[in-house]
């Protein structure tokens, strides 16, 4: 269903949405009081995915981690220079270069906390000087939602922060509840609130997804009316406090960009020449996270795939992995399929014609480093 809007501030926004490329750092004292809604374990891991982690100061903000060792942050940011950065930061255990909704794969149910502000959608159309319409009813904050309740355990908590007119939609709306058990929300306080109109939810990770009923979302809706919500508290006592669940490192076997990243390979390879092989398929706190495949199916050298079978292999995860023996002929290799559109002429009709195609690459690393692409 599309609204028609009639605020100024909404161009305004669209108008830093497209200079800031996208990227929404949550002010960080807004972050500060969120963090004392949750209790974290000191005495086991809690693994934390941040989708859309930037910077990194929001979510260490929010998980307080500074304080507390046994938080494991994992993050996922679309702008490599920032990823680079953030990877610096000693409080952050790993980050993925990635587009999180579209190139980004995870070990399913893994993490037990996950704060987000996900990208919003430009997909505002100007239909006069003072009014705009939701275009698109696909939005960008929607599948961050999707993807992220693929991640995290059941009973594990989501902290995230939208724009209330987002969250009240009913796609959105219906989504949020048939995943969620919501345990509070917050709006922001005025001087951020005008600039965004961001509220805070946090839900509870269902253990089975369920259906919604018409009803059932318009009562949810009439209860998150913006009138009605409490500005975010700047305390909570201890029995106000939520515990997060715990989860461990060790049980997230996949967590990468679904394209290999050859410049982050050579990196790791020329920083660590002794320990190149292993340390490729390391915990996740290490710059590469590549599955290793079954000793007994692999075999050296790789056989070049025909044309007909190469794509839909690869793309399942077949053959991809270490290869070899120690010493001798040790490899990993590894596969991805990429699609593509070009634009041809119809011979006939002498008209344009779009053509989706797919390119698949084979990346082959030796035990001394060197790297081969075919192509």
């Amino acid at each position: 269903m599309s609204n028609t809007l009639t605020s100024g501030r909404y161009f305004e926004q669209r108008r830093s949405n497209i200079m800031k490329m996208g990227a929404y750092y949550t002010d960080v004292e807004h972050c500060k009081d969120i963090s004392k809604m949750f209790r974290f374990s000191k005495e086991e891991e809690t693994c934390v995915l941040e989708p859309s982690i930037g910077d990194g100061s929001a979510v260490k903000a929010v998980t307080d981690v500074e304080h507390n060792s046994n938080i494991k942050i994992l993050g996922v940011e679309l702008n490599d220079g920032v990823a680079d950065e953030t990877k610096k930061d000693p409080f952050i255990t790993a980050v993925t270069k990635a587009d999180f909704v579209s190139g980004f794969i995870m070990s399913h149910k893994s993490v037990s906390f996950c704060f987000g502000n996900p990208p919003y959608s430009d997909d505002l159309e100007i239909t006069g000087t003072h009014e705009v319409t939701l275009k698109n009813k696909d939005r960008l904050e929607r599948k961050f939602l999707e993807k992220v309740s693929m991640y995290l355990k059941s009973n594990g908590i989501l902290c995230w922060v939208i724009p209330h007119r987002v969250l009240i939609e009913n796609g959105y709306s219906s989504f949020w509840l048939s995943r969620y058990e919501t345990l509070k929300i917050y709006k922001f306080r005025p001087s951020e609130y005008k600039k965004w109109g961001q509220v805070v939810i946090v839900g509870k990770r269902r253990p089975l997804n369920v259906g919604i009923s018409v009803e059932e979302r318009e009562k949810f809706q009439k209860e998150i009316a913006l009138e009605k919500l409490q500005e975010l508290p700047t305390f909570f006592c201890e029995e106000e406090k939520i515990d997060i669940p715990p989860s461990s490192l060790q049980s997230i076997k996949l967590f990468r960009s679904k394209v290999f990243d050859v410049e982050s390979a050579n990196e790791y390879c020329a920083s660590h020449p002794k320990e190149m092989l292993d340390g490729l398929f390391c915990p996740v706190n290490q710059v590469l996270k590549i599955e290793e495949a079954n000793m007994d199916e692999v075999f050296y050298p790789p056989i070049p795939l025909k044309k007909s079978n190469k794509a839909m292999l690869i793309s399942c995860g077949i053959g991809a992995g270490k290869a070899g023996e120690d010493g001798v002929n040790l490899h990993l290799q590894r596969g991805s399929v990429t699609t593509y559109e070009e634009t041809e002429i119809d011979p006939d009709s002498r008209k344009e014609i779009v053509r989706t195609k797919s390119k698949v690459n084979l990346i082959i690393i030796q035990d001394d480093g060197t790297i081969t692409e075919l192509v």
